[in-house]
């Protein structure tokens, strides 16, 4: 009788330390990005433009408009987002209009660190 005992003793504290190492270790495990329910605006599919190197020049299209009364952005409708714009004053020489804008995308940020705007031409 005492020999069952000591079996399910050793038992029950074999399986209390595996729990404990199981629970311990999952409690510690990073939480991957992909595993993420609130998934950041820039985890969406890249617009045209935006899969180039920071370093490089891009071009993008879209419409200068006023945010909030205070600031001018780039709106693209056709992949519904909008940029910030670090030169006011030259995208102030084309709000309302469809222009290309070309510069360096912060994708982190969503500023454009603009080179030139130019109005766009009209399609035929």
């Amino acid at each position: 009788m005492f020999e069952n005992l000591e079996r399910w003793r050793s038992a029950v504290a074999t399986t209390g330390i595996c729990l404990s190492l199981l629970f311990s270790s999952a409690a510690v495990r990073p939480i991957h990005a992909a595993t993420n329910p609130f998934p950041k605006a820039t985890d969406d599919p890249p617009a045209a433009g935006d899969t180039a190197s920071p370093d490089q020049v891009q071009t993008l299209s879209g419409v200068i408009v006023n945010m909030n009364g205070q600031r001018l952005i780039l709106r693209d409708d056709d992949h519904d987002t909008w940029y910030h714009l670090d030169d006011q004053n030259q995208a102030s020489k084309f709000l309302g209009k469809k222009v290309i804008v070309r510069g360096h995308l912060d994708t982190r940020t969503d500023m454009i660190h603009v080179q030139a705007i130019s109005e766009e031409p009209e399609k035929r």
